[in-house]
């Protein structure tokens, strides 16, 4: 027997307990432990990642590909992103970030980008990794046990054997639970180990809960159809059919380049004179959180709510507005025009600047107030809004993608927001 099939069968065998846990970390709910028990659920998410980061592997390796190195760095993050669970200032927002990652990490092991790496068709990999990858190759699973049970190597004496392991296997449990009794009888600290090994292991909520049991059993085999077709569609595939789809795709960009560049300055230039005009305005209300001051009526928990989403939505509306520039105003050789590029640089440094105001809003809350997840994730939204403003200048005056990077960003500080979150709630 060759060591692809033996990837193949390790991988279908994964399938199904993958696809379990999957569903108990989709419901945040612990599996094979009691409710009380906490403490479990950032164990349980670190098994299900290292578990997944195998079965992505050996699905691999039974297709004769290897991991590119990209991907490790992403297998790294989704562990970090784990391990945090627990103590990050949102454990549904962790989770989300768990299954974008076990998704991603599969597109980027084998290849199956649009552009061939990280950058700024992240949304449509994960798009096509959560749906076109998925529910069309769900008999995928199938397939490959078809092709296993066929393979002409297998001979009677490979069954024979199997049957022989399962033999041992179920032998060895009592001979395991009548060594577990020997040695506690020796040693009282080890017995103790033991009782609260088995307190911990107690299955009455199968018996407690059976139909509910009976219906996250049912539901796993779907979810490993799911999963696998996913694993085996991306490692049975080059990714030609992605890049020769975003070529495409930026041809088309370049067809829909019809708006005049001095539309989009003039367009760029009046949200420019607006922004100034209200700074000059509401300047003393607006910078009085970075001189550390409140404006007069105000309490700091009032001051720090006040105006704080009105500001993101407007930053979010100048990150479109340069979207929309960018996607419609016609370039020369592939470069924007001086007047739309200095217009839009100063919409992006008055995003970075309204994103400065609103850091201080809450900065001021939290230092006075405390630690809160919600502050703690108020503040790291400005920090990633304003990183992605600074990265926007840059790729309009290096004309290189920076997406990638703001990307990278974007996942780092969140591990870190989560270690600190973690130190915060500790101490406070």
């Amino acid at each position: 027997m060759d060591n692809k099939t033996l990837y193949g069968r390790a991988g279908i065998l994964l399938a199904y307990p993958v696809a379990y846990l999957y569903l108990r970390l989709l419901v945040q709910y612990i599996p094979f432990f009691e409710d009380e028990v906490k403490w479990f659920f950032p164990i349980t998410c670190t098994v299900f990642t290292v578990l997944f980061i195998v079965w992505n592997e050996l699905v691999m390796r039974s297709y004769g590909k290897k991991t590119r190195k990209e991907a490790y760095l992403w297998y790294g993050t989704m562990i970090l992103t784990s391990v945090t669970s627990s103590i990050a200032p949102s454990v549904l927002l962790s989770v989300f970030a768990v299954h974008l990652c076990a998704v991603y990490c599969v597109l980027v092991s084998n290849g199956i980008l649009y552009e061939n790496r990280t950058g700024r068709f992240i949304l449509l990999d994960l798009l096509n990794g959560g749906f076109v990858r998925t529910f069309p190759n769900m008999g995928h699973l199938f397939r490959d046990i078809g092709k296993l049970r066929n393979d002409p190597s297998r001979t009677p004496e490979d069954r024979s054997g199997r049957i022989a392991g399962v033999v041992m296997a179920l032998a060895a449990i009592p001979v395991f639970v009548i060594v577990l009794a020997l040695l506690s009888s020796l040693n009282d600290a080890f017995a103790g180990l033991v009782d609260k090994f088995f307190e911990i292991l107690n299955f009455n909520w199968i018996f407690r809960n059976i139909g509910q049991t009976i219906a996250r059993l049912i539901f796993a085999v779907p979810i490993s159809l799911f999963l696998y077709g996913l694993l085996s569609s991306c490692a049975g595939s080059d990714g030609e059919s992605e890049r020769r789809s975003c070529d495409l795709m930026k041809a088309e960009s370049e067809r829909r380049r019809k708006v005049r560049s001095a539309v989009g300055a003039s367009i760029i230039a009046v949200f420019d004179i607006i922004y100034t005009l209200f700074f000059v305005l509401e300047g003393n209300y607006l910078f009085s959180g970075i001189m550390g001051r409140l404006p007069d009526g105000y309490t700091f928990s009032s001051y720090a709510r006040s105006g704080f989403f009105q500001l993101i939505a407007i930053m979010v509306i100048n990150t479109g507005i340069y979207l929309a520039v960018r996607l419609f105003c016609r370039r020369k050789d592939n470069e924007s025009s001086p007047a739309v590029k200095w217009m839009l640089t100063v919409l992006l440094l008055q995003s970075v600047l309204f994103s400065v105001l609103s850091f201080s809003k809450i900065f001021m809350y939290f230092y006075v107030y405390g630690y809160t997840p919600k502050r703690m994730l108020s503040m790291w939204a400005t920090l990633v809004m304003a990183a992605g403003s600074v990265f926007l200048i840059r790729t309009l005056f290096r004309r290189k993608d920076m997406s990638g990077i703001w990307i990278y960003f974007t996942s780092f500080s969140y591990i870190v927001i989560c270690l600190i979150s973690g130190v915060l709630d500790f101490l406070f």
